[in-house]
This record gives structure tokens, C-alpha cells and sequence, in this order.
């Protein structure tokens, strides 16, 4: 069986499928039992989601088996979309529903169907909209990211609407900006914002050619991730700076800034080997002042390592 240091093992996947398979003819089942009882029916669209997450959902370990997830999702969303009709008022199901159109987006995005997996965003983007909670809207500020990757990041496959794309990366940062300003110690939200300016930046160099507007952006997500280095480094904040670092570099390789682009470079290749750099120092008894000291770049200027 799949083992991991993290917990028991797993079971296999020959094990895991024969156990979906059975859950989801308990689950099929029981539809027809739950007619009438809105309890048991919205814990049987619960139900289907985590069997669609099990088979396919691309954020966690899957099976690998989207059109049965997809199939599952399907399933759940038919669910809520009856509850939610029946109990228009009822806010937690709403929250709900929005779960399902966000599922099923997921999984039509991994499987290259961006169009469709566009139509169920916006499902859920309406749904969260209507909410002032700070998990919603953070949850909302991911799905506006999303949407706006669809629409026109130059790197994935898109829509080609770099107009929509923009609008909804704005409308995501905008978010991020308040929620990150009310919770200025949450390290998520402000990886989340350094994200979305690092999207916008590369939008606008690759996609538009505006790199004056863009190279505001670029140099606030990168200044956002060094700001989140610590002692003990986050790995999503060091993936997301070294991430803005390449989108700056390109940015001004793109303005014929080449001595500026190669300094950004050795700062990102910097960034990227730093927890090794810690790990060996802490082994050398070498304090964490003492390799904090300024480098030379290749121009003669300081260049500092992480903060």
C-alpha cells in the first residue's frame, strides 16, 4: 500500500477505486431514500463532493479519474441546486451550491475546457458575491483570480480576452488589498496579493505590452514575498518571490534593461537556494546574522539576500 510519514498507510489505488465504486452504489442508493428530507439530502451532496475530490480533484491526491469526478460533482450540484430553489433564503446553502459550480470548474480547467470551466466560475463568483464574511470573500478573491487566468494569462491555455482577464485580476486584488490590510499578519492573504500583482504584471508585459504598468506591479509582488521570509521560511512565500523575481527579470529584459534583469536573476537564483543556505549554516553553528552580510553584484552593487 501507499505509505506516507505524515499518517498510516494508504490504501492502494486498486483498494481506494473498488471503495469509491461501493460508496458511490450506497450513495446512488440512498438518493432515493433521501427525497423529502433536506438533512439527508445535503449531507448526500456532501457526500458526492468528497467522492468527486477522491476521483479527480486536481488540489489534492486523486485517482486520476476527472469524468468520474466530474460525474460526482454533478451529482451534488444537482442536489444543492434543488435545495437552494426550495430555500432561496438559506445562506449556508448558497455557500454550498457555489462549492459544487467551483468543483466542477476545477475539473473542466485541468481537463482543458476552459470555456466551460469559465460558466461555472462565474456561477460561483455570483453566489459569493452577495457576502461581506471574510473566509467568503477571500474564497471569492480566489475565484476572481482564477477567472481572470482563464480569460487571458499568457502562460495557460486562456480565452484570449486579456481585457477580462485584467478586469478580473483587478477586481481580485482589490480584495486582497482590504483583506490583507484588515489582517496584516496573515501570511496567506499577503502571498495572495504578491500573486495577484505578479499576474497582472506578466498580463500586461506579454499580453499588452504596457511595461510601465506593469513594472509597478512586478516590483510590489516581489517587494510583498521578501517581506514574508523568515527565520523558519515559508515555501509558498519563497515560490512566489522567486516567481515575481522571473516576472521582473523578463519585464526588463523586455525594456533592454539587461544588466537590471541579470541582477534580478542572481537575487532569484538566491532565493531559490536559500533554505538550503540555512539548513547548511544551521548545521556549521553559523548564526543567521552572519550570513545575512551584503553581497556584490556583478555591477558593483549591494545585493541583499532574503529578508
Amino acid at each position: 500500500p501507499f505509505t506516507t510519514s505524515e499518517g498510516p498507510p494508504r490504501p492502494s489505488t486498486p483498494a481506494r477505486q473498488r471503495m469509491v465504486k461501493d460508496a458511490l452504489e450506497y450513495l446512488d442508493s440512498l438518493a432515493n431514500e433521501a427525497s423529502g428530507d433536506r438533512t439527508l439530502q445535503r449531507e448526500l451532496a456532501t457526500a458526492y463532493q468528497k467522492i468527486g475530490d477522491v476521483q479527480g480533484n486536481s488540489n489534492i491526491a486523486n485517482l486520476g479519474d476527472t469524468s468520474g469526478a466530474l460525474a460526482s460533482y454533478r451529482k451534488s450540484l444537482a442536489i444543492r441546486r434543488l435545495l437552494a430553489q426550495s430555500d432561496p433564503a438559506n445562506t449556508e446553502i448558497q455557500i454550498e451550491l457555489a462549492e459544487s459550480y467551483e468543483r466542477i470548474g476545477d475539473v473542466l480547467r485541468t481537463s482543458g475546457d476552459v470555456s466551460e470551466a469559465d460558466q461555472n466560475y462565474q456561477q460561483a463568483i455570483n453566489l459569493l458575491e452577495t457576502s461581506d464574511n471574510r473566509s467568503r470573500q477571500q474564497k471569492l478573491a480566489d475565484l476572481l483570480y482564477r477567472v481572470g487566468n482563464l480569460k487571458g494569462y499568457p502562460r495557460t491555455a486562456n480565452l484570449g480576452d486579456t481585457k477580462g482577464a485584467l478586469e478580473y485580476h483587478g477586481r481580485a486584488l482589490s480584495i486582497r488589498e482590504s483583506l490583507s490590510a484588515t489582517n496584516p499578519n496573515d501570511i496567506n492573504l499577503r502571498v495572495d496579493l504578491a500573486e495577484s500583482h505578479r499576474s497582472i504584471a506578466n498580463i500586461l508585459a506579454a499580453a499588452v505590452n504596457d511595461l510601465s504598468t506593469a513594472e509597478p506591479h512586478a516590483r510590489q509582488a516581489v517587494s510583498i514575498a521578501q517581506g514574508l521570509l523568515g527565520g523558519e521560511t515559508n515555501s509558498r512565500a519563497l515560490r512566489v518571490l522567486t516567481e515575481a523575481e522571473d516576472a521582473l527579470a523578463r519585464l526588463l529584459m523586455l525594456k533592454g534593461e539587461t544588466n537590471d534583469a541579470m541582477d534580478v536573476c542572481l537575487e532569484s537564483l538566491k532565493s531559490a537556494y536559500w533554505p538550503s543556505i540555512q539548513r547548511t549554516c544551521r548545521r556549521a553553528r553559523i548564526s543567521r546574522q552572519a550570513i545575512r552580510s551584503p553581497a556584490t553584484s556583478r555591477r558593483g552593487r549591494a545585493i541583499s539576500p532574503p529578508r
